[in-house]
Order: structure tokens, then C-alpha cells, then sequence
């Protein structure tokens, strides 16, 4: 069977039928088929642009419209079906008896939480929590949870299961953009979803207003990488055009330092825990800093950059002083290489050593 190949926007039907036809994505078969995949775009993404210009940004929803076959619309294509009863009454939300995966997602957002270094008993909001697998295991962890996803079908499993279970987690229905809180908390968590809001540094902006000073923005399972995009936009491998064409998924990602600049942006210091999250990928702790702390940072900053413009003058004059010292001597060394005196020799050797070491 041959590969996938060069896939362009008039194959890309062709492409996800017959991703299905091999049985799914995660089949052996359909990722022999992933193998030689190349994505070539119509829309044309000037990465010279601000990433967070309306006019990046509109690239960058024209390509998704290009990959979806469709305008965004998250309230309606953001969804996802599934078994309800099965997963209610399952051991574990998703209904899965794979060990492996089960392990590898519940030790990634363990970890992350473990990260975060959380006083006891804290409030987390549980940003985009799907199936709820995150907002149960911090549960289990003893925080007070309240979980935020788009899908009404979500909503309803998280319910069910924390009220069967005795879990202290309350589940509000909202997108994204939406979402208002009156309340205030200890930790944002982000597993496995941020890359689904279409403008992150807005929602991060926000994440700061609910947090406490001190608080943390937890950052689990997210696509961070520079393969397609200097700073931002739609992920162009196999498995994430197939989820746009689809299921019109919003799928992005970013590169690490437009990530650590979005998360300093919204008022937090990050650290990057490499390699603990899932998959290998990084886990990121933002701490969001007090008022005068925040001021003491910016002062601390600003020392940091005049002593390194002082350095930076000090080396121009220094280089200046050296330039006049070469031309001085060069000058010199015209003067008597024009003079006829045999006496012009000595000093003639002397001054060519000179003009090397300088």
C-alpha cells in the first residue's frame, strides 16, 4: 500500500476516507499510511506578521476554513459523541480497559498537579475538561474543582460521576470566550486543550484575573513545537488535518518561547518542566505574581537592562577607541611606506607587527 503522500486541499476528502477505510488513525495501518504525509496549503500565512494581529489571526482561520471545508464554529463542530451510559458507569470516564493509555494520562496530569506544588485543599478551575478524567484526579488530590467544558454531553458525564462518587466538582456548560466566573482561584489547569482556543493570550489574560496572587496556571499534553509555525497556527500533520477535515476541530500549537511570552504577558512567571508531561512533551507552571511584587520584578528588569546598555556603551567606546588607534597607525604606516629614506625599513617592520595585533 502506498503512503499518503503530498496531500493538498482538492484531496483531502480522498485522504480521510480512506484513513477510515484502513480502520481510524490509530490503526496500524492507517499510520503506515501517515508515514510520508505532507500537507501543501493554499493560503498564504506571512510569518513576518505580529502572531497576534487581526491579520495574522485571519490567515490563519482562512487556512482552517481551507482544511475544515467549513467556517469555525466551535459551539457546534467542537463537539465529540460518545457511549454516555458506558462512560458513567466505567471504571474511568473514557470507558477504556487500555492500561497503558489510562496510565500514561493519569500519571501526566498527576504530575503536572504534583508541579504545581498547590496548598492543601485548593480551588482549581479545570479549564476544557472533557471526558473529566483531570477534574477526578484532582478531586482525588483534594482539590475543590469546578470544571469548564463546551460540550453539554461532557458537562452531563462529569456530573454524573463526581455525584455518583462523592467528588467535589461543579461543571459549568461554556466555550472558551465565554466563560465568567465571580469566583477566585487557587490554580488554572489547561490539559489537552488550550491549543483549541483560537486566541490564547486572551484567554491567559483572563486566567489572571480569576487567580488568586500566587496562584498557578498549570499547562499540561499541549503541542508545543516550531516544525510549521515561528510562533503560532494549525498543526499540519497527519492525525491533526484529518481531525480539522473531519471533525472541524480548532487544532494549533506553538512554539515554546511565544508560549513562555503569552504566559508573562498575562502577569505569570513560567517554568518549563522538560520532558514530564505527555508524551515526553514539557509541563509549564506559571506563577501569577502580587502587585508590588510584580513592580519589584519590573524594577529588577529594568536595573538588568541599563547595566547591560551600560555594557553595551562601554564596549562601543572601546571599539571606538581601538578603530582610532588602527586608522592613527595606518596613517603612520602610508607616511612611511611613501618616504625614499632606507631608514624607513626598521620602523616599517615594527609597525606592520603592530597593525596585526591590533
Amino acid at each position: 500500500m502506498s503512503g499518503a503522500g503530498t496531500v493538498t486541499r482538492e484531496t483531502l476528502r480522498a485522504f480521510v476516507e480512506k484513513t477510515d477505510e484502513l480502520g481510524g488513525p490509530s490503526a496500524p495501518a492507517a499510520l503506515a499510511y501517515f508515514a510520508d504525509f505532507t500537507y501543501r496549503r493554499s493560503v498564504v500565512v506571512d510569518q513576518t506578521l505580529d502572531p497576534r494581529s487581526p491579520e495574522y489571526c485571519g490567515q490563519q482561520l482562512s487556512l482552517y476554513t481551507e482544511l475544515a471545508g467549513r467556517d469555525l464554529d466551535q459551539k457546534e463542530h467542537e463537539l465529540t459523541d460518545f457511549d454516555f451510559d458506558r462512560s458513567v458507569d466505567a471504571a474511568n470516564p473514557y470507558g477504556h480497559r487500555s492500561t497503558r493509555f489510562l496510565a500514561e494520562h493519569a500519571r501526566s496530569v498527576c504530575e503536572a498537579i504534583a508541579l504545581a506544588d498547590l496548598d492543601d485543599s485548593p480551588n482549581v478551575l479545570d479549564m476544557g475538561s472533557g471526558w473529566g478524567l483531570s477534574s477526578e484526579l484532582l478531586a482525588f488530590t483534594g482539590c475543590s474543582v469546578t470544571a469548564v467544558d463546551i460540550n453539554h454531553k461532557f458537562v452531563e458525564l462529569v456530573r454524573r460521576r463526581s455525584e455518583r462518587r462523592g467528588l467535589q466538582i461543579e461543571v459549568v456548560q461554556s466555550s472558551f470566550d465565554e466563560f465568567k466566573t465571580d469566583g477566585m482561584f487557587d490554580a488554572v489547569f489547561f490539559y489537552e486543550c488550550l491549543h483549541h482556543a483560537v486566541r490564547p493570550w486572551e484567554l491567559l489574560r483572563k486566567c489572571g484575573l480569576w487567580l488568586r496572587d500566587g496562584g498557578k496556571l498549570i499547562i499540561s499534553g499541549e503541542p508545543i513545537n516550531e516544525y510549521w509555525w515561528k510562533h503560532w497556527g494549525l498543526r499540519l500533520d497527519a492525525l491533526s488535518v484529518y481531525c480539522i477535515h473531519k471533525f472541524g476541530w480548532f487544532e494549533s500549537g506553538w512554539s515554546m518561547s511565544f508560549l513562555k511570552e503569552m504566559i508573562l504577558d498575562a502577569g505569570f512567571i513560567p517554568t518549563v518542566y522538560e520532558g514530564r508531561g505527555l508524551g515526553g512533551a514539557g509541563v509549564i507552571i506559571g506563577r501569577k505574581l502580587a502587585p508590588n511584587e510584580a513592580f519589584d520584578r519590573i524594577q529588577s528588569l529594568i536595573a538588568e537592562r541599563n547595566e547591560a546598555f551600560d555594557r553595551i556603551q562601554s564596549l562601543i567606546a572601546e571599539r571606538d577607541e581601538i578603530t582610532c588607534e588602527r586608522d592613527t597607525l595606518e596613517k603612520e604606516r602610508d607616511l612611511i611606506l611613501a618616504s625614499n629614506s632606507w631608514r624607513a625599513a626598521s620602523p616599517l617592520r615594527w609597525l606592520s607587527g603592530k597593525l596585526k595585533r591590533v
